[in-house]
């Protein structure tokens, strides 16, 4: 598959040094596509009825459970179909800065293959 590569850092679209947007292709694209999962409020799209995201509430709470963001981590993941079972996911939240980083590793479906990722 191919899409819009979307900058890490600033979350922004691309261009090319030829005026072009950006591309993002293969494994790339399936990491890229996983991190955005992860970064988009579960039911904040509204023209999305399946829920799409990863539920932030599970690390909003005051007193946060990490098994329950483990659990809606692989929810989240587990939304793209590319996605076959789930390696592991290890992640890191920094309360006082509202910043939540994840580390993934997933199989592919279809090919076996192992794809790691940070978010």
């Amino acid at each position: 598959m191919k899409n819009l590569y979307v900058n890490p850092a600033t979350n922004d679209i691309e261009l090319d040094g030829q005026n072009s947007f950006k591309m993002v292709e293969g494994d790339d694209e399936l990491v890229q596509a996983v991190g955005i999962t992860f970064k988009t409020a579960k039911g904040s799209w509204f023209l999305n009825p399946k829920g799409h995201g990863f539920d932030r509430t599970t690390v909003q709470a005051k007193q946060y459970d990490e098994s329950l963001v483990t659990n809606a981590l692989f929810e989240a993941a587990l939304q793209d179909e590319r996605v076959e079972n789930i390696q592991d996911i290890t992640f890191d939240y920094d309360k006082a800065n509202r910043k939540l980083s994840v580390d993934f590793k997933f199989t592919k479906r279809g090919t076996g293959e192992i794809i790691e990722g940070r978010v």
